[in-house]
């Protein structure tokens, strides 16, 4: 049976007294790609949050790939490839050292693919700290792929 690869049901955030999101109800199709776009306060930032398991909805249920993003956190964590706005990396390690984390957390993953995918294969192995933002940026995307999700979020 086929299903959504990101799935929102009646979703609200309510922070206080601020609705962030209001009943949303969102079903994109494996092999989508997707733009958010919105002022600022729009809901964006939180909806993503709570796709990548941070943030609960007030209401309503959030899946990844069929699996309840908060029933069922670490199965619905090994489906999803997440690059956040602010990019953080370990200074001290290099890229290669930082997938190799990544990939124990995650259980498993191709890193040498992770490096092709992102051509950070000849730099793999200096440190992060000599990196420039953009190559930080492609670090965290390696990171998110390392794994091989089926879905992948990009903010």
């Amino acid at each position: 049976m086929s299903h959504p690869a990101i799935r929102f049901e009646n979703v609200r955030k309510v922070f206080g007294k601020v609705v962030a999101v209001d009943h949303i109800d969102i079903s994109i199709e494996p092999g989508s790609f997707v733009g958010i776009i919105g002022h600022n306060g729009a809901g964006k930032s939180t909806s993503l949050r709570m796709l990548m398991g941070l943030v609960r909805p007030t209401e309503g249920r959030v899946f990844v790939d069929g699996v309840d993003v908060h029933a069922h956190p670490l199965e619905a964590r090994k489906r999803l490839g997440a690059v956040p706005e602010e990019v953080a990396v370990y200074p001290y390690l290099t890229a290669r050292e930082f997938l190799e984390f990544v990939a124990e957390v995650r259980g498993g993953g191709d890193i040498e693919r992770a490096l092709e995918l992102t051509g950070l294969g000849e730099d793999a192995d200096r440190l992060l700290r000599e990196y420039s933002q953009g190559m930080r940026r492609k670090t965290a995307l390696a990171a998110a792929l390392v794994g091989s999700p089926p879905v992948l979020v990009l903010d």
